[in-house]
């Protein structure tokens, strides 16, 4: 049997764990229902917000405006693309 503490793994003998023991067990386990649930929906998250980044960009170039009114739009665009990233 292995024995945590502080990051240390240290290896004991039943007995000496039991000695160890104080009455209180703490057990932690991920539940595969929810892991499997998020991922599906961060893989859907990404398509409504690249769609509309996609429609809104092609939509800018197709306008004849100054490089400096493109940019003055694409810079939020960025910053929203990193804001969806960063969740």
């Amino acid at each position: 049997m292995f024995f945590c503490t502080n990051d240390k793994t240290i290896k004991k003998t039943k007995s000496e764990l039991e000695a160890r023991w104080n009455g209180v067990v703490l057990l932690i386990e991920k539940n595969e229902i929810e892991s499997a649930i998020g991922a599906e929906k961060n893989n859907l998250s990404w398509v409504f917000p690249l769609l509309c980044i996609g429609l809104f960009l092609s939509i800018l170039f197709m306008v004849e405006e100054s490089l400096q009114t493109k940019l003055f739009f694409i810079f939020p665009v960025i910053g929203i693309l990193f804001s969806i990233a960063s969740t």
